[in-house]
């Protein structure tokens, strides 16, 4: 848990024993490490090392908060003062002072804790001179936003800004090490352009056809997916699963978020919300893969059908994973119940490592079906799965589970974890980026990037 110093006219903390304690103006970089030194006595520095705090020397008895940070941080949180001071454990008027640098109220090292926990800002966020300015995620991520709890959509923001740095981490060593080419597919397509050009695009980035026939042959949806995801990969494209901030409690469900993709000629990164079923991920990698050949960022919930740009990725990887000619041995009568039509999409989907949803999607797209019945259909297959999920979770507290390298190299990707060991062997980076690169704890680093049989990957 990164801790805080005690706080001073912005609300936080005791007055210091000696009044000269100051904050530098300028913080100076070294190693990788932002290094801000607390000027009073016995001269203690603060090191701010990877989003965590950590105090050497004797530290000063407090700090300056820029007030403006804490109600910025605040209103990015979608919490209103009643909200906020409930989670925090004090009254209003007391929060609204503190915003305000009223010297009257002062607060806590703990509540400082609070602040990062609930505002999900990096701690060094409070420490600016002017709030941060607000990215554009783009008009998905805002309609997103509108319909999501405060809580989820502020763990949604910061995932996001978490995946964000971390690319722009790997993109900045890549390009010192002047080993950055351009991939030609990124932002190769127009949207106007017929499906089926579309299609063999796509198939053409992943390895060719054939990637595909050979997943629908796997004996499983999840090999079927490690399968596409390797052709993607090996087109230079990283594939992460991140759904949460390091633990359940933060995490988003596939309703609020599904994935999102950063294109870049360079360091493409795609992001798989991991509690996702294995078929609809592979749907959802394909679609991804559409929205980098268009050139366009992109963060998606669980809705099917809105945007153009949407429908049109949606069209070209659910054709691309299901031709017509294999949706025409799906046969669905006429005077079928909604049970019925569930239970063969369902044996048809599973037949070919398909996502349910995405089969009726198609039977949507040929008119086979209305479309109040395909959302019926949609949400059926959701509240299904949620029941698989529950009772997959139940059993899995009383089986083994797979080792941490082997977990966490799953999650990032062998790509990636190919990219930051050729990176950390050339001292391009340090073990510390290279850990933040792959979203763990610099002491796991060597462990993630060894295979099984004790060589680097």
């Amino acid at each position: 848990m990164p801790c805080g110093p005690g706080w001073g006219p912005s609300g936080f903390g005791n007055p210091p024993t000696s009044r000269s304690a100051r904050l530098e103006p300028s913080p100076q970089i070294r190693n990788d490490r932002v290094v801000i030194r607390l000027i009073g006595d016995g001269q203690p520095k603060l090191n701010i090392t990877d989003g965590t705090l950590t105090f050497v020397g004797r530290m000063a008895d407090w700090v300056d908060v820029n007030p403006a940070i804490l109600s910025s941080a605040r209103e990015r949180a979608r919490l209103n003062l009643s909200e906020a001071a409930e989670k925090f454990g004090i009254r209003r008027d007391r929060l609204e002072k503190i915003e305000h640098g009223d010297e009257s109220a002062r607060g806590s090292r703990s509540l400082f804790e609070k602040l990062i926990r609930v505002y999900r800002q990096p701690p060094l966020a409070f420490y600016l001179s002017r709030p941060p300015k607000t990215e554009d995620y783009g008009v998905e991520f805002r309609r997103i936003r509108e319909d999501l709890s405060p809580t989820i959509s502020t763990n949604l923001e910061a995932l996001i800004r978490n995946v964000y740095a971390r690319q722009s981490i790997l993109l900045s060593a890549i390009e010192l090490e002047e080993e950055a080419y351009n991939l030609p597919f990124i932002g190769s397509l127009s949207s106007g352009r017929r499906i089926q050009h579309a299609i063999q695009k796509l198939t053409s980035c992943i390895g060719g056809s054939q990637v595909i026939d050979v997943s629908r042959t796997k004996s499983s949806s999840r090999e079927s997916f490690k399968v596409i995801r390797e052709g993607v990969e090996n087109s230079g494209v990283f594939v992460i699963f991140k759904g949460n901030l390091g633990s359940y409690h933060t995490e988003i469900p596939v309703k609020a978020f599904r994935c999102m993709v950063i294109t870049d000629e360079i360091a493409p990164f795609i992001i798989i919300n991991p509690n996702d079923s294995y078929p609809a991920r592979t749907f959802t990698l394909l679609h991804e893969m559409v929205h980098l050949l268009l050139g366009r960022n992109n963060v998606s919930g669980g809705r099917f059908e809105d945007g153009k740009i949407e429908r049109f990725c949606n069209q070209v990887a659910s054709e691309c994973l299901l031709s017509d000619e294999m949706l025409d041995d799906l046969r669905l009568p006429e005077t079928q119940s909604l049970e019925g039509s569930l239970q063969l999409i369902t044996e048809f989907a599973s037949r070919w490592n398909l996502s349910g949803t995405m089969v009726a999607y198609r039977l949507l797209l040929a008119e086979r079906i209305s479309k109040p019945e395909f959302t019926r259909l949609r949400e059926e297959f959701y509240r299904l799965w949620k029941m698989h999920r529950r009772r997959r979770r139940i059993s899995s507290k009383h089986s083994s589970h797979p080792p941490y390298a082997m977990l966490q190299r799953n999650r990032v990707g062998n790509h990636l974890c190919k990219i930051t060991n050729q990176l950390l062997e050339t001292n391009a980076i340090s073990t510390s980026r290279a850990a933040r690169i792959l979203g763990i704890r610099p002491l796991n680093v060597e462990k993630v990037l060894y295979s099984e049989t004790g060589k680097r990957i």
